[in-house]
């Protein structure tokens, strides 16, 4: 497993970095960062860092003190709750609609989650230093950072509300349709052992479920991906939970951890 942030085994590590002080003029598709003012994008602009890590690198881990603050362009990110014995839920996801470390605004903030990169593709990073200090010249980004508790606590809500009262097939749908907003639309990159510990059922029980998705004409499956293929008919299945935070885009108020 590879770490972008701090690695308890073995520090931090890097990978396809590319430093912005040093680049061409750069697209940014992050809503939040693109939808700041231009003067607020100016001053952060320097400080950003772009790079591309693999499926499965770990971005933060919870517990551990937040060093960097990462915006998800056209990467997909999961953040899981790590239990007392190991094991771990799914908590949320996060793509170009907001970004992952935002309470690095203490310096003692720790990260309440894990983030894990589950779909590859291009990221932003800025050092939490920089981050503070750039606070106090943004009122755009201190806004943002002042609802992260309100609209996580919300989407925490609607978690155990879903999970209560939703069935596998529309929770499966749901979090299809959450990947599939947040990212270009293409092949999700989801095995099935991973959409099983998302949903906290067994991995026969998701095979079942994903097939009469497919036998239905919704998405189409191959050995570790899935493609929505039928937009309106998965929405028509899935609860109603996967329009209740919007994915895209969501204007200075991002869902962020």
């Amino acid at each position: 497993m590879q770490y972008i942030g701090t690695d308890p085994r073995a520090g931090v590590r890097k990978a396809g970095v590319m430093d912005f002080r040093a680049a061409t003029p750069v697209v940014i598709g992050n809503h939040l960062l693109k939808d700041l003012p231009a003067l607020e994008l100016a001053a952060i602009k320097p400080h950003l860092k772009e790079f591309s890590p693999r499926p499965g690198t770990v971005l933060q881990e919870a517990g551990r003190g937040i060093e960097t603050v990462f915006f998800p362009d056209t990467a997909l990110v999961l953040l899981w709750v790590v239990l007392g014995n190991g094991n771990t839920v799914a908590a949320a996801m996060v793509g170009r609609d907001g970004a992952i470390g935002m309470r690095a605004d203490k310096t003692d903030a720790t990260a309440l989650t894990r983030a894990v990169v589950q779909c590859p593709g291009k990221l932003f990073s800025l050092d939490a230093v920089s981050y503070r200090r750039l606070l106090s010249d943004c009122p755009t980004l201190r806004t943002v950072v002042a609802r992260q508790a309100d609209r996580m606590l919300a989407a925490a809500h609607q978690t155990v509300v879903c999970n209560a009262v939703h069935d596998v097939r529309q929770r499966l749908c749901r979090w299809l349709l959450d990947a599939h907003y947040r990212t270009d639309g293409g092949a999700l990159l989801f095995t099935q052992e991973t959409l099983a510990r998302m949903l906290g059922v067994r991995r026969t029980t998701v095979t079942m479920v994903a097939g009469g998705l497919e036998q239905a004409g919704l998405i189409r499956q191959s050995r570790g991906r899935i493609e929505v293929i039928d937009l309106d008919g998965m929405q028509r299945v899935s609860c109603a939970c996967s329009g209740v935070m919007p994915a895209a885009p969501l204007r200075h108020d991002a869902l962020i951890a």
